[in-house]
């Protein structure tokens, strides 16, 4: 038993696993490195607070979070940052309170339309065009397709 845990200790296969070993800690150091450089750019980025609008006819209703999403960590090549909070903070909003959105998701979501998204009239606008409601395609007054888009299927 003992012999079988001897091992083959050639040179050339030590430095190839020596060099493996070094390039995934400069992998990791460099991905530090771009955690940094995001944090110090959402950190630029101003707090947005949005006004609620009065509860009246046509006003989106305001609820509390009823069911609190438990943090997780990190997963992957995710940023070591709390990149929800930073979002909230520069969005105003929680996007990731969407069903299915989720931290590096809304990240891209803000990448591609910015931090201001007045120019969707309402929830329902959004969610539209994220493709996450559900359409039908008519064609000569029949419904030949019904469901969300292709590319989410």
């Amino acid at each position: 038993m003992a012999r079988s845990l001897e091992g083959n200790w050639r040179e050339d296969v030590l430095f190839e696993l020596q060099q493996a070993v070094n390039s995934y800690h400069f992998m990791h150091q460099q991905m530090q490195e771009c955690d940094r450089q995001l944090e110090r750019y959402l950190a630029s980025l101003p707090t947005r607070i949005l006004d609620v609008p009065a509860q009246g006819k046509g006003a989106p209703t305001v609820t509390p979070e009823k069911n609190k999403k438990k943090a997780n960590k990190p997963r992957g090549n995710e940023p070591q940052l709390d990149l929800k909070a930073e979002l909230k903070r520069i969005c105003g909003v929680d996007l990731t309170s969407i069903d299915g959105i989720n931290v590096m998701t809304a990240q891209t979501i803000v990448s591609e339309i910015g931090t201001d998204m007045s120019g969707f009239k309402d929830e329902d606008h959004f969610a539209s065009w994220l493709g996450l409601t559900p359409s039908k395609d008519i064609s000569a007054g029949k419904t030949v397709r019904r469901g969300c888009s292709p590319s989410l299927s």
